[in-house]
């Protein structure tokens, strides 16, 4: 999700429908792994609502569910907060670190939240730090404060984790509506610093390593993939996975998955390529943000070479063959079909949404889950290092 600085941006809300295209084939089966000790999960894509602002009778703003935005998706996992454990649907997000939900109180006001964690309800609950929890998003426009506590988490597979540390926020502003599960490095955390969910499932001997890999699919009904912690499943991708460093901040630290882009073009069915250009620029892989976002310059010189019209990110809901190809090093390709960037807007007079878009000031380069959905991706937190692969879809 688009980041602040240090502190993890989370792109807007979420709902439970998810998006209606073509079904995809279903994630590859789990019979390959390297570690005699892993947690798999399932995840599931979902989309945010459309939120607009509203006058009540006395002319007072306020935010408002209209409908659903089918062209902004993001996945969601079901985890277990307390003793007896509370569900609750939290978003995946590479671009931030902490995890954190919604108490009741503040969800029944907030438009778009069905999902809270009730700490009276909880006798494993304790309060860490009252009023230390602090994530601001979106350039600094939404902020979500509160307290730290420590609690259970449990998984859908049974695996229980004691003394987690969460947030859970007393107050909101701007458009959050969800929780957030953060997987990113613990220096991008709210401060002070604490072990967080990857270093708590080593702690515990859930996994030997800290290492997670993400298996998302294509739109469809039952679309999502799963996150597989402490391993890497080499059913989900073909050919070998390519390891590279990731790039560390200018004082040495590392504090979000920076990957360098070597190189991108388009290739046309079949197999004629149109382009290819060489580049070196830095991007954030994010699975809290829909869209890949690029440099203006290089966003306008690949739109410029496809063989169909994107006009303000709009486009015809079916275009020809071919893909936009992005380069890690000279041995690493990574291709995105044309059409798996085309994204649904039912009932738009425009048709449908191009899934790319050009960086505004200030923005943080990405590559968000129309990337993701064509790439298995490892992220190895031990080694400050990721693999990349082209997915397998079964």
């Amino acid at each position: 999700m688009r980041r602040l600085s240090l502190i993890c941006l989370l792109a807007p809300l979420l709902l439970l429908t998810e998006l209606v295209t073509s079904a995809p084939s279903g994630p590859p089966q789990d019979n390959h792994r390297r570690s005699s000790k892993s947690l798999r999960l399932k995840t599931r894509r979902v989309n945010k609502p459309a939120l607009r602002r509203r006058q009540d009778d006395s002319g007072d703003e306020f935010l408002a569910t209209t409908g659903w935005d089918p062209k902004e998706f993001q996945y969601e996992i079901s985890v277990g907060f307390g003793t007896p454990l509370q569900d609750i649907l939290l978003v995946i997000d590479t671009g931030s670190s902490d995890t954190w939900a919604f108490p009741p109180d503040l969800c029944s006001i907030t438009p778009g939240c069905f999902w809270s964690f009730d700490p009276d309800q909880s006798s494993t609950y304790e309060l860490v730090s009252k009023d230390a929890f602090t994530i601001e998003y979106e350039e600094g426009t939404t902020v979500a404060s509160g307290d730290f506590f420590t609690d259970t988490l449990s998984f859908e597979s049974g695996v229980q984790v004691d003394d987690v540390q969460l947030g859970l926020a007393t107050a909101i502003t701007g458009n959050l509506s969800w929780g957030v599960m953060g997987l990113g490095f613990d220096t991008g955390e709210s401060k002070p610093l604490y072990p967080n969910l990857i270093d708590m499932l080593v702690k515990s001997g859930t996994i030997d390593t800290p290492l997670f890999s993400l298996w998302s699919s294509l739109i469809g009904p039952d679309s999502g993939g799963f996150i597989l912690f402490g391993d890497v499943d080499e059913t989900a991708y073909k050919g070998d996975i390519t390891w590279r460093p990731m790039v560390a901040d200018e004082d040495g630290t590392y504090k979000d998955y920076l990957i360098t882009l070597t190189g991108w073009g388009t290739t046309a069915s079949p197999s004629k390529q149109l382009t290819t250009v060489s580049v070196n620029v830095d991007l954030l892989l994010d699975s809290g943000t829909t869209n890949i976002v690029l440099p203006p310059d290089m966003y306008n010189s690949l739109v410029g070479y496809l063989p169909f019209t994107v006009a303000n990110r709009n486009v015809d809901c079916t275009v020809p063959p071919g893909s936009v190809d992005f380069y890690f090093g000279d041995d690493l390709k990574i291709s995105i079909p044309f059409q798996s960037l085309v994204l649904p807007t039912p009932g738009a007079a425009t048709g449908c949404a191009w899934g790319m878009e050009p960086a505004k000031d200030g923005d943080w380069l990405i590559l968000g889950d129309t990337f993701l959905q064509n790439a298995y991706v490892a992220y190895d937190l031990a080694n400050y290092r990721y693999g990349i692969a082209p997915t397998n879809y079964g």
